[in-house]
């Protein structure tokens, strides 16, 4: 018997109560462990399991037991009092020990109920137990209640349940709707258990119903399972529709290569082709840049030859994708860059492969490029690498040729500019002036405009407009150089020195003068600047000379004092002011053989020369500052600029001579000349001048010292002309030779979805 009294009412509100009580279906179990069951895949912690309330079950069936109990969170309560939850049990039923060890709380488990101590009334209590279906029957299962241990009189009650077992093979006809986590756990752990068909079914469901709210990552790891799945099963639409959700939420995932070829003929089999070639052409890149690690490895070995043969082959064996194209320049960068050191290499002396060797195959695999690669956008580099390797070879003819053709279908300013220059460079090397000087003036005068829209010069402007004034210099035109020279002055230090070498008095004469006995003897004077000049004339002993002064380069401190001069008188000079070297001839009425000192004054200028009895003359400028001595090489009788021709400088303080070839103006500058200084020319067996007591630096220990600005001459000058275009190829040759590194440290796992996309 039971009955109630109207103060229960009152007394409920000093306990919890049971607020919940329910049965729901419990958590699937997967290779015996229960699966997760949620809702957090999609973005919330509601596990919503109401969905699949549960009022039957089949024997040895499991279901859950969930109880909510609302603690005492009214006003005026300070303290909770301990209690105690009864939850009588489904007598068909018995707990899942299992489940029992998820309560964290204390407990008493009895044969017919199991009680759970509160601790604190005041909080809420959540209560999930597994049962599992024993005996088959239909129960009616008494309230859940709660009681005070300290008042147990006092308790709360909530309502009646049913449960009913099913018998022995029967199965229960309430649906159960699955939860987007159960799905992807159990799909997930499918798929890695190698159940594909259960694993396509659970995904395939997910997928299908919860899409558009999956996050990230569960809709990644989906879509790439799926796409696995789909490739096994030639599902070529499953595989299009989960690799296009992978390059939208996981661009950077992985994709092997022969799932990568499933997709290409994927898109084929739909006929959109060019995804396909898209993909198939990221795949030949992707397994290139792979193949290309065993030439790095052979590179790092130090097998060159062999690593520039399998670079070789790898270009014959792949498509031309531009990793493939830039692969054969970067082929001849490093075989033009090895050719200069190949005399240390032995290996490459064994196999017949000098410095000439290499080069020639560096320009054979260049020529290539730019015959099946005429079109390419590399074709301008390859180009510019061709020509540099021309100019390394002296080879000016067939650099100017080139250079012209290439000008006329380069397409870039940048390179046009290049390609004229060098064309100019390779004219003037030719002694081909006139040419040079029209490319070279279509150069100076060049305006580009670049990508910004902003106007700027050529890079090469002020080399064309050096190179314009010596032009000029070589031909004495000087009023021509003149100008040229004064727009560069500032950047050049040759420039400045020949401006005022333009505009300097000077006056000089042959060192030594030979004549035969009796026939006139008649003397030069070169001269510029000076209207005026005073010539007189000594016998000197020449022996006694030379053995007292120990040397001729000071012949003008010799004293005279005392001396009658046997031609004393003034020379007047028809060209007055001029910016260039005039030349007068002065008859000496000297019949006698002998030694004669020559002395002329002009001004503050002042030169002697011995009359003696040679068609080269020297015109010589030293600087004692810093042992620099500046040799002009000229023909005696025409008076022109000799180029290329052999010069020697020594000094008194030197060990050895400082050696060169004049550049096309006859000039040749020697750096470091310390004491008194000997110069030596040579033009061809024969031709021959000197010249003695060329001032050098006075201090053994001086170094060349540099003035900021560079000069340009001598052999330097090919390096130095073409500083810019060299400059231009090398930043080239370092991009791809970076790009090639890269390449060969990539880790290769497959490609990226990002890459084909």
């Amino acid at each position: 018997l039971s009955g109630s009294a109207p103060v229960a009412e009152h007394l409920n509100n000093e306990l919890a109560e049971v607020w919940r009580l329910r049965y729901v279906a419990a958590a699937p179990l997967y290779r015996g462990r229960p699966l997760p069951v949620g809702f957090e895949t999609v973005g919330t912690r509601s596990s919503d399991a109401e969905r699949n309330p549960r009022r039957e079950t089949e024997l040895g069936g499991r279901f859950q037991l969930q109880a909510r109990v609302r603690g005492l969170q009214r006003q005026g309560v300070t303290r909770g009092e301990l209690q105690v939850l009864e939850i009588p049990l489904p007598p068909g039923a018995r707990v899942e020990e299992e489940s029992l060890k998820q309560l964290r709380r204390s407990y008493t488990l009895l044969p017919d109920r199991l009680l759970v101590y509160l601790d604190d009334g005041r909080k809420d209590a959540w209560i999930d137990l597994t049962l599992i279906g024993i005996h088959p029957g239909e129960f009616r299962v008494l309230p859940a209640t709660v009681r005070s241990l300290e008042r147990p009189q006092i308790f709360s009650t909530g309502g009646v349940m049913q449960m009913r077992v099913l018998p022995r093979g029967v199965a229960t006809e309430e649906p159960y709707d699955p939860s987007p986590d159960e799905q992807y756990a159990l799909g997930t752990q499918a798929f890695q258990n190698g159940d594909r068909e259960l694993a396509r079914v659970q995904l395939q469901a997910l997928y299908r119903r919860w899409s558009e709210k999956l996050e990230n990552e569960p809709l990644r790891e989906t879509s790439r399972m799926l796409l696995d799945i789909a490739i096994e099963a030639g599902d070529h639409e499953a595989v299009i529709e989960h690799f296009e959700v992978l390059g939208e939420k996981s661009p950077e995932h992985y994709v092997d290569y022969d799932d990568l070829l499933a997709v290409a003929d994927a898109y084929r089999t739909i006929h959109e082709h060019e995804n396909a070639l898209r993909i198939e052409r990221a795949l030949c890149i992707e397994t290139f840049g792979k193949d290309l690690k065993v030439a790095g490895a052979l590179s790092e070995l130090g097998d060159f030859i062999g690593s520039t043969r399998t670079m070789r082959r790898l270009w014959l064996d792949y498509p031309d994708v531009p990793m493939v194209v830039e692969s054969a320049l970067t082929l001849s960068d490093r075989l033009l860059e090895r050719a200069p050191e190949a005399h240390r290499d032995p290996a490459l002396l064994a196999a017949g492969l000098d410095r000439a060797a290499l080069t020639l195959e560096g320009i054979l695999e260049l020529q290539r490029f730019l015959a099946i690669y005429a079109d390419d956008p590399q074709a301008s580099d390859a180009a510019l690498n061709l020509l540099s390797a021309l100019f390394e070879l002296e080879d000016y003819e067939r650099a100017e040729t080139f250079a012209g053709r290439l000008a006329n279908v380069a397409e870039e300013p940048r390179y046009v500019d290049a390609f004229l220059y060098s064309q100019a460079i390779a004219r003037w090397h030719l002694g081909r002036d006139d040419g040079a000087k029209e490319l070279l003036a279509r150069i100076a005068d060049a305006v580009y405009t670049d990508a910004k829209g902003r106007e700027h010069p050529s890079e090469n402007r002020d080399l064309a407009l050096y190179l314009l004034g010596q032009i000029h210099h070589a031909r004495q035109e000087f009023a021509e150089a003149t100008e040229y020279y004064e727009r560069v002055a500032e950047l050049f230090s040759d420039a400045q020195e020949a401006l005022a070498g333009f505009r300097s008095q000077r006056v000089e004469l042959d060192e030594v003068t030979e004549a035969v006995p009796g026939e006139d003897v008649t003397v030069e004077l070169r001269h510029r600047n000076l209207p005026e000049l005073e010539l007189l004339v000594y016998p000197v002993d020449l022996m006694t000379l030379y053995l007292r002064e120990r040397s001729l380069s000071d012949v003008a401190s010799v004293q005279l004092s005392g001396i009658a001069p046997l031609v004393q008188r003034k020379v007047t000079l028809e060209s007055g002011v001029d910016l260039r070297d005039r030349k007068t001839n002065v008859a000496l009425d000297l019949r006698e053989p002998g030694a004669y000192l020559v002395m002329v004054r002009g001004g503050e200028q002042f030169a002697s020369g011995l009359v003696l009895i040679s068609d080269l003359a020297l015109e010589v400028d030293s600087d004692t500052h810093d042992g620099r001595v500046r040799v002009q090489v000229m023909d005696r009788s025409t008076g022109a600029f000799e180029r290329d021709v052999d010069v020697r400088v020594i000094g008194s303080g030197n060990e050895e001579f400082v050696s060169g070839r004049t550049d096309p103006r006859g000039l040749f500058v020697a750096n470091g000349i310390v004491g008194s200084g000997t110069v030596i020319a040579r033009a061809g067996d024969r031709r021959y001048a000197f010249r003695r007591g060329v001032a050098g630096s006075p201090d053994e220990a001086t170094k060349q010292v540099q003035a900021g600005l560079p000069a340009i001459v001598g052999q330097d000058q090919q390096d130095a002309f073409l500083s810019n275009v060299r400059g231009f190829n090398v930043d080239n040759r370092a991009r791809r030779s970076n790009n090639f590194d890269k390449e060969l440290q990539r880790e290769r796992k497959g490609l990226q979805v990002q890459q084909v996309k």
